[in-house]
């Protein structure tokens, strides 16, 4: 237990310092923008306000923000490193699991925790989305690739999955994941029915397309 602790210690630690040069920046133009749409949210219940953001756990976090450090852009920059290190903390668990704890998890997961991409989203707070959509990501391959696809895995899946979805296109991908995995973990040879990976994959990327039609005619009315 104490060997798992500093295990996932050492890589939040790694995830940190990788950007802590970012803790020099200053608020950027972007970074202002995104805390003006949040005029139209009264508080942390007004769920009409809510509907009408775009990001709406980037835009949370930045509502959070504003209430505790008022204009101190330290403190900010500070909470984005902190949200970097849970998505690389959740990555290095998942991967562990989905690789049976080899060293591969960790190496990819510290690979990914200093990754050079990562710095805009993570230097930048009005890019945090991206932070957050990877992390809903994880989330919800976490609960789709457990060994029994029950109601309750789908449902907290899909809620992960339309999060990422509002978060980061990057969340397009998710069912070209669960396809790869599903084949890549369950050879045909032990499957009852070979057609299920190919039948999951065709639900998700219908059910992607329907969410990505219906959330940009919302944005699109009511954002």
């Amino acid at each position: 237990m104490i060997q798992k602790f500093w295990l996932y210690a050492t890589i939040a630690l790694l995830a940190a310092a990788a950007f802590a040069v970012s803790l020099n920046n200053e608020l950027l133009y972007d970074d202002m923008r995104a805390g003006r749409s949040l005029q139209g949210v009264s508080s942390l219940w007004d769920f009409g306000g809510w509907a009408r953001q775009t990001a709406p756990l980037r835009q949370l976090s930045i509502f959070t923000d504003v209430r505790l450090w008022r204009k101190d852009a330290l403190a900010y920059h500070a909470m984005s490193l902190l949200y970097h290190s849970i998505t690389v903390i959740v990555l290095l668990a998942f991967l562990r699991r989905l690789l049976d704890r080899r060293p591969a998890a960790l190496w990819a997961a510290g690979l990914f925790a200093i990754l050079p991409a990562n710095a805009g989203a993570v230097s930048v707070v009005a890019h945090r989305n991206e932070i957050f959509g990877a992390l809903m990501i994880l989330l919800a391959l976490w609960a789709w690739l457990r060994p029994r696809r029950t109601a309750g895995a789908w449902t907290a899946g899909g809620v992960c999955a339309l999060l990422a979805l509002m978060e980061t296109p990057m969340a397009l991908v998710l069912p070209f994941i669960v396809l790869a995995c599903d084949l890549w973990l369950k050879p045909a040879g032990k499957r009852k029915d070979t057609r299920a990976p190919f039948i999951t994959f065709g639900i998700l990327v219908i059910s992607f397309l329907v969410g990505q039609v219906l959330l940009s005619w919302w944005l699109g009315g009511h954002g």
